[in-house]
């Protein structure tokens, strides 16, 4: 019920769901370019800051989606690439792990995926290591 919720905690929740959304948006761009064209989603010029891609508040202080774009300019960024953000109970899933090495460096890396049932029980889990030339 929307009763049981305060204010602020809908606050949170909001903004934890616009940078989960705004994280895999930006991680699947830059992973299709030059398909998608790069990566830019703002405007320079806006009159309030409600208006569009949101990642500033109305005292020009960042928000969670902010730190979303930021990061998925990192040279080195290991991700999930999801083709959908929800899935039904028992649907399967692939979970195609990409790997963004912009470094020009080789890397050796460990990557522990682990995926967690709403009731925060681990689910799957799987560690791999991975070698980039």
């Amino acid at each position: 019920r929307f009763n049981d919720i305060s204010v602020s905690d809908l606050c949170m929740g909001t903004s934890i769901a616009a940078y989960e959304y705004y994280q895999f948006m930006a991680q699947a761009m830059r992973e299709q370019y030059p398909v998608t064209g790069g990566l830019m989603p703002w405007v320079f010029k806006r009159p309030w800051a409600t208006v569009a891609v949101q990642m500033i508040d109305g005292n020009y202080d960042p928000i969670a989606p902010y730190y979303a774009i930021k990061n998925s300019y990192l040279p080195l960024s290991v991700h999930l690439a999801l083709t959908e953000l929800t899935y039904a109970k028992g649907e399967k899933i692939k979970l195609d792990v990409h790997i963004l090495n912009e470094t020009e460096k080789s890397h050796n890396l460990c990557c522990d995926l682990q995926v967690y049932s709403p009731k925060l029980k681990l689910c799957f889990s799987k560690k791999s290591d991975i070698s980039i030339p």
